[in-house]
């Protein structure tokens, strides 16, 4: 039986792979983020940081924090872009169009005083047919992510916002957890700003509930 496709990944499942710590210390939290000690990783969270009149998404994908240091923590939006077996040549990659409200919803994140807030394009491939096993080789075509990664599609986007594109790529008939070779393929840093305080004690107070499994490093 044929795995399923990376193209049919939910959103929050594509979310995990990437930013699993196990799986993304150097690519991710190392060399794109910084984080070079001991950090913590949550993900979906939603209350107590942002009460209902301030939201303007229904969570927060991922919050990255220094170990003992919640005063300099890093927000994170994703959104989830895929393309199927069919995208080599139609080149009509799903979920580009949602690039622009991942805008609307990292500015929103800057205001909220987070001491960096990032947007997270994420690219699952299903790239089976084509990379055929090759991890080395398993890249999407300069044609396919300049459709993806073109600027006009971040207009608007505050430059004190950051910026990352992951690809994972579904290389053999696995799941993509299973069977991706996974990398960074575009990074603009976030402005570190001083974290409004009243923020910082949101955090704290819920990292002393433990609600939405937090990951450490």
């Amino acid at each position: 039986m044929q795995a399923p496709s990376a193209a049919t990944i939910e959103e929050r499942a594509l979310v995990r792979h990437v930013f699993d710590p196990r799986l993304s210390v150097w690519t991710i939290y190392n060399q794109t983020l910084g984080l070079t000690g001991p950090f913590w990783v949550g993900f979906e969270v939603d209350t107590p940081l942002f009460s209902p009149e301030e939201r303007v998404t229904s969570e927060l994908d991922v919050i990255v924090w220094p170990q003992d240091d919640p005063a300099h923590s890093i927000a994170i939006e994703c959104k989830r872009v895929t393309v199927s077996a069919a995208v080599w040549t139609t080149h009509l990659a799903s979920g580009v169009r949602r690039i622009h409200k991942g805008v609307q919803q990292a500015n929103a994140l800057l205001e909220k005083g987070f001491h960096r807030s990032y947007l997270a394009i994420l690219i699952a491939v299903d790239g089976r047919e084509q990379f055929k096993g090759a991890w080395t080789d398993a890249m999407l075509p300069p044609a396919l992510l300049e459709i993806v990664m073109d600027p006009a599609k971040l207009d608007g986007l505050h430059p004190d916002v950051g910026v990352i594109y992951v690809q994972a790529g579904q290389v053999i008939d696995k799941e993509l957890r299973l069977s991706g070779g996974m990398g960074r393929v575009g990074h603009r840093p976030a402005a570190m700003r001083e974290q409004r305080p009243g923020l910082t004690n949101r955090i704290e107070d819920w990292i002393r509930t433990f609600p939405s499994s937090p990951q450490r490093s």
